[in-house]
């Protein structure tokens, strides 16, 4: 193998990266007006961006600027992210998923293990993982303040 060869793998596996952390952090965004693998509510408000930060020190804030396939992040949310339902009264539940850039999120649909059908590959559908590999999905929401309110969504992982 040449270096050449190595470069254009190594940066082709860093594209593939950035996109399933973008895909990813726009997951968490879509949550919060999701139910039941249904498209977005319309009256869904954005509570602001989700931002990539380092694990070891996620409640800095600070963002991560560079990385590899080893380095451990999270996603911070904004103050006051929520569904527009709760899982107490209305069933709501908190998914994540990562999928190629070109995956409307609107069509994800969820099963026990995450998006479905789970694929690899050029048809690349899984559920984010923890730290100690546990899928992040069917997660409840905080129980809403107000009949009919919003659900906190929950610290991620």
């Amino acid at each position: 193998m040449t270096n050449s060869n190595t470069s254009r793998r190594r940066t082709l596996s860093d594209l593939g990266r950035v996109g399933a952390v973008g895909s990813a952090v726009a997951a968490i965004l879509w949550v919060a007006s999701v139910s039941h693998g249904v498209g977005p509510s319309l009256s869904a408000a954005s509570a602001g961006d989700a931002v990539v930060v380092s694990a070891q020190l996620p409640t800095t804030g600070q963002p991560i600027t560079s990385g590899g396939s080893a380095t451990v992040f999270s996603l911070q949310l904004p103050a006051g992210a929520a569904c527009t339902g709760d899982s107490a009264s209305s069933d709501y539940r908190v998914q994540s998923y990562m999928v190629p850039s070109s995956v409307d999120p609107g069509s994800l649909t969820y099963g026990s293990l995450g998006p479905v059908p789970l694929g690899t590959g050029a048809a690349y559908r899984q559920p984010l993982f923890t730290t100690t590999t546990q899928r992040f999905v069917n997660e409840t929401t905080g129980v809403a303040s107000s009949p009919g309110g919003g659900g906190q969504i929950p610290t991620l992982p």
